[in-house]
């Protein structure tokens, strides 16, 4: 059975980071972007079980739509509905950890690959893919423009195929 999407959902979760970033880019206090101390996840992530994985990433997204409230009425969202950015596909369960991307991409992927938790917008497993296998779980993300060059110097530096520029994937991912 293939892959099945909420679109509303997402679209309001792509709608939520790129309001978030806006927010960030007008407010000295939360400019820790892509890691918000306030959006930091309470568990270690690193090597999570999907529970995990569900339990944090959902922290996040509810504590950004959260505090959003407050203030979206105020921000303004850009016409193109990635704000110039784009999305990437990361394999939680295909990462060697090993800090090359880190470095490369100046922290905007940390020690084990994981893209900065500002940017998650959804998390899940594909049940038509077995599981362990490439991408059988996985966190979509959204790049801020002002990021991509830095994000594709960490994908450049990595070995494994842990992530992919969702552009690429649009094929094996139909609910795009």
């Amino acid at each position: 059975m293939p892959y099945q999407l909420d679109l509303e959902l997402f679209n309001r979760r792509i709608r939520d980071a790129v309001l978030w970033r806006r927010y960030q880019e007008g407010n000295v206090e939360h400019s820790a972007f892509p890691r918000s101390p306030v959006l930091k996840p309470t568990d270690q992530i690193e090597w999570a079980s999907h529970i995990e994985w569900v339990a944090t990433t959902q922290h996040v997204f509810d504590e950004r739509g959260r505090l959003l409230q407050a203030v979206e009425n105020t921000l303004d969202m850009p016409e193109d509905r990635l704000g110039n950015g784009r999305l990437l596909l990361f394999d939680p369960d295909g990462s060697l950890s090993d800090g090359a991307a880190q470095v490369a991409s100046h922290g905007f992927f940390d020690a084990d690959n994981i893209p900065g938790w500002d940017t998650w917008i959804f998390y899940d497993t594909d049940q038509s893919q077995p599981y362990a296998g490439s991408f059988s779980t996985f966190l979509v993300s959204w790049i801020p423009s002002s990021f991509i060059e830095l994000v594709d110097r960490g994908i450049d530096v990595n070995p494994e195929a842990a992530w992919s520029g969702l552009s690429m994937f649009v094929r094996r991912l139909p609910w795009l």
